[in-house]
């Protein structure tokens, strides 16, 4: 059996959150399979949070198009999206809603691991 190459990649580091945002891009043409770990650890608000989480991909680093999206999380656990047939680079793109005071928010990370 040929041997396989994994990546692991923390495409956005554990910390509680408000707002959206887009992550940094990196470059995985190396790779032709991965999962992206969606880890929430903590979630509260005024209302029901949620985190909808898209994987983005780029021949170039400059034009980015959607892959795949997770639906709208809302509770803590662990979420994977399977991906193949992505660009030379990836990135995460994260929109955040609700309504939040003081010491509210989402706590989460997000992890790629990918296979040449």
């Amino acid at each position: 059996m040929p041997y396989r190459k994994t990546d692991d990649i923390e495409l956005i580091s554990s910390a509680q959150r408000t707002s959206s945002s887009t992550g940094s891009y990196y470059k995985v043409e190396d790779l032709i399979e991965g999962r992206v770990y969606i880890d929430i650890t903590a979630l509260s608000g005024s209302d029901t949070p949620t985190l909808t989480v898209t994987v983005q991909d780029s021949p170039d680093g400059t034009d980015w198009y959607t892959h795949t999206a997770s639906g709208a999380l809302t509770a803590t656990g662990n979420y994977p999206l399977s991906l193949t047939n992505f660009g030379k680079y990836i990135r995460i793109s994260y929109a955040i809603s609700g309504t939040f005071t003081a010491g509210q928010g989402i706590t989460f990370d997000i992890t790629f691991v990918g296979k040449s």
